[in-house]
C-alpha cells in the first residue's frame, strides 16, 4: 500500500517542484527566455497536476496526505509563480513607469490571495460534481502566463497595459465567483474514449491527443493559449447569461 501512496506523492512533489523551478526562472535568469521558461514550467505542473489526481484514484491511493501536499503544489505552481510571473513581466514592459511598484505588488498579492482561497474552497467542498465551482487555478496560471505571448497589436497600444490589468483582475475573481466552469478531467475522459474503454487504449489516444496539441502549439504559436482561453471563460459566462435568461422567462 505504501507504494501505492508514494507515486501520487512524487507526482505532486514535481509538481511542487515546476512550481519553484518557475520561481528560480523569473527571478534569477536574465532577457525574454526566462518568462517561457516560467510558462514551461506551469505546464509541466500542469501535467503533474492532472497526473497525481489520476493515478491517485487508479491505484486507489488517495490520502488526507496527498490531498494537502497536491494543494501546497498548486498554491506554488499556480498562485505564486503566475503572481511573480505577472509583477516581473509587467515591470519589465516600457509602460510600467506609469504604474508604481507597491501597486503592482499589491495586485500580484490579490492573484496570489485569490488561488490560496480557490483551493480553499475546493478542499471544504464534498460534493463530487462535474464542473469546476469557479475558474480552475491551472487555467487562471495559464492565462496569466500566456500574456507572455502578446496580443497581435503588440505592448506599444495605449491599452495594452489597461487589458493586461483587466485580464489579471477577472481571471483572479472568476476563480471566487461560484460559476460552474467545465471540468477539463470530464472532457478528457470523453475525447480519450470514456472511463469503461481499455486502460491502453486511453493511454494511447491521450498520448496522441497530446502530440497533436503540442504541434499545433509549435505550429501556431502561443497565442493560441491567450485566445483558448478567452474561449473558455466566455463559454462559460455566456452559459451562465443563458440560465439567467431562461430562469426570467419561467417567472
Amino acid at each position: 500500500m505504501r507504494y501505492r501512496i508514494a507515486i501520487p506523492t512524487l507526482l505532486s512533489t514535481l509538481n511542487l517542484f515546476s512550481g519553484f523551478c518557475g520561481i528560480f526562472f523569473v527571478f534569477v535568469f536574465e532577457g525574454e527566455e526566462k518568462f517561457m521558461y516560467a510558462v514551461s514550467a506551469i505546464w509541466v505542473g500542469c501535467f503533474f497536476d492532472l497526473l497525481d489526481g489520476a493515478v491517485a484514484r487508479y491505484l486507489d491511493a488517495m490520502s488526507d496526505f496527498g490531498k494537502e501536499l497536491d494543494s501546497m503544489a498548486d498554491s506554488l505552481s499556480f498562485g505564486l509563480l503566475p503572481a511573480c510571473f505577472f509583477y516581473q513581466f509587467f515591470s519589465e514592459q516600457s509602460f510600467s513607469s506609469s504604474f508604481s511598484s507597491l501597486f503592482l505588488l499589491l495586485l500580484s498579492f490579490f492573484l496570489l490571495s485569490g488561488t490560496v482561497f480557490r483551493l480553499i474552497r475546493f478542499n471544504l467542498s464534498a460534493s463530487k460534481s462535474h464542473t469546476f465551482q469557479g475558474l480552475p487555478s491551472p487555467a487562471h496560471a495559464i492565462w496569466i502566463s500566456s500574456l507572455v505571448f502578446m496580443p497581435p497589436w503588440g505592448t506599444d497600444h495605449v491599452s495594452t497595459p489597461y487589458l493586461w490589468l483587466g485580464i489579471a483582475l477577472f481571471s483572479t475573481l472568476s476563480m471566487m465567483l461560484n460559476l460552474r466552469f467545465p471540468s477539463f478531467k470530464n472532457i478528457w475522459i470523453h475525447v480519450i474514449g470514456g472511463e469503461n474503454s481499455r486502460l491502453l487504449f486511453r493511454w494511447t489516444r491521450g498520448m496522441l491527443i497530446l502530440l497533436l496539441v503540442g504541434a499545433m502549439l509549435y505550429v501556431l504559436g502561443g497565442l493560441c493559449l491567450f485566445w483558448g482561453m478567452i474561449a473558455y471563460v466566455a463559454w462559460t459566462y455566456l452559459g451562465w447569461v443563458q440560465g439567467k435568461i431562461r430562469k426570467t422567462s419561467t417567472l
